[in-house]
């Protein structure tokens, strides 16, 4: 009978023991740098021109908002899922323009707090616009994206 009761209490005592170790680890859990979300909201507002990028990333992988409201051309927005391979974000954007659906390979250089688009030739794969050749976009800084605050 002894022998039993010293074996149960040992047991319950291991037990309780782990139980404590397990709750400390789960306290001292951080959330990976690679496994955060991060939503960064960036602005061009050129005469009377304005394009509007909102951001969700999450590691290297991206999607949001784009919106281009440019002085007597037609308006698009949509949505751009893509990546960042370094400091360039490439990304598939689907937009609405008069009524038609559209997709376009995007190409964005981040320098310092702002996005400057890339432009380069484009062909047609898979139903959408893509770049011939990513060593030959240009990235001039016409069309430079500010980083700003999101509302």
């Amino acid at each position: 009978m002894r022998l039993m009761f010293l074996l149960l209490f040992t047991l319950a005592f291991t037990a309780c023991k782990q139980e404590q170790k397990q709750v400390v680890e789960e306290s001292e859990f951080e959330i990976p740098p690679a496994l955060q979300t991060v939503h960064e909201c960036f602005v061009m507002i050129r005469n009377n021109d304005t394009i509007a990028m909102s951001l969700v990333h999450q590691g290297d992988e991206v999607g949001g908002d784009l919106i281009y409201k440019l002085f007597e051309k037609d308006q698009n927005s949509g949505t751009l899922s893509g990546r960042f391979l370094g400091d360039t974000l490439i990304a598939d954007y689907t937009f609405e323009s008069e009524g038609t659906s559209s997709i376009r390979e995007a190409i964005f250089l981040r320098k310092g707090s702002a996005l400057i688009q890339g432009f380069g030739e484009m062909k047609a794969k898979n139903g959408m616009e893509i770049f011939k050749d990513y060593r030959k976009v240009r990235f001039d800084g016409n069309i430079a994206l500010m980083k700003t605050e999101c509302n």
